[in-house]
């Protein structure tokens, strides 16, 4: 059955699987911004659009607001502008990806930049100074200090970031119902 005249039907799917998508809609609240002035604040209010996507929703032409969740991060949603045509059409959405556990590897990676770096301070100040003064205690201090203190804070840096968090955007495409992929 066609949509009704001024509505046009969306077709919202999700490549992850089955999720609840919320369409979010503006309202303000009136606010006293003082000498008999008065501001407005606006905020979000999320709407069930459907309790699992891939779903069907006639609604009327124009653009709105959909909130998809991200994976991995239960409290954060992405919100997509999607311009509903009087033409059926699908919105398909691969949603964005969080990582945010990390492990020892990361700590460990914190304590090796905070030395490497002391210990790169310390061969730096070392070295000059054993060479200026023909020093080979201090010249072999500052020269030992300084390589271990690179070799650390590099090691240190590199550990960071291969247990850091991860944030993988998602990606949408939107079509008309009869280009759909596969027909």
């Amino acid at each position: 059955m066609p949509p009704p005249t001024g509505y046009g039907r969306l077709v919202v799917d999700i490549v992850e699987g089955p999720m609840p998508v919320h369409q979010l809609r503006m309202a303000s609240k009136p606010r006293d911004a003082g000498g008999g002035r008065v501001t407005h604040r606006f905020f979000e209010v999320p709407e069930l659009f459907c309790a699992a996507a891939p779903c069907a929703k006639d609604v009327p032409v124009g653009n709105i607001l959909l909130s998809f969740p991200v994976i991995g991060d239960p409290g954060a949603r992405e919100v997509e502008l999607v311009h509903v045509g009087p033409d059926p059409s699908v919105y398909r959405r691969s949603l964005s990806i969080y990582e945010g556990r990390t492990g020892g590897t990361r700590t460990r990676g914190i304590l090796g930049t905070i030395f490497g770096g002391t210990a790169l301070v310390v061969g730096t100040t070392f070295l000059p100074i054993g060479l200026a003064r023909d020093n080979t205690g201090l010249t072999a201090t500052g020269g030992i200090s300084l390589g271990a203190g690179a070799l650390l804070l590099t090691l240190g840096i590199l550990a960071i970031r291969a247990d850091s968090p991860t944030f993988r955007p998602g990606a949408s495409s939107h079509f008309p119902l009869n280009a759909a992929p596969g027909n």
